[in-house]
């Protein structure tokens, strides 16, 4: 597959996500990888990795979860960039489960815990 990804800054967020989700990502300032299938999904994700650029990449959620294996532990060992599922937004029960992910990505991405107001130190 020969297809141009989008140019993106160094250190930006990037999100390859459905054509469906792709203008809200827009609009909030991402750049944007749409992918229709998984397939897709692994391809740019295996490209945009090869070029190990620094940055987040957000990664639909049912994109990631159907990842082979080996590109799911590739992802977990990058660096640059760090490859990160994006929440599905189950709703207001899962409050605390996304607060807890979120800042356990930020964590990874900058090696320092953050605390949200009303969470306990560690």
């Amino acid at each position: 597959m020969n297809r141009q990804m989008t140019p993106r800054p160094v250190g930006h967020l990037t999100v390859i996500v459905p054509p469906e989700l792709a203008s809200g990502f827009r609009i909030a300032g991402a750049a944007v990888e749409e992918s229709s299938d998984v397939d897709t999904a692994a391809a740019t994700l295996d490209a945009m990795l090869s070029e190990a650029a620094p940055g987040i990449v957000g990664v639909y959620a049912l994109f990631h979860a159907a990842l082979e294996p080996g590109m799911l532990e590739r992802c977990d060992r990058s660096a640059e960039p760090i490859v990160i599922p994006l929440p599905t937004g189950l709703g207001a029960g899962d409050r605390v489960g996304r607060r807890a992910r979120i800042a356990a990505l930020l964590e990874r991405a900058v090696g320092y815990h953050i605390a949200f107001s009303g969470e306990a130190q560690r």
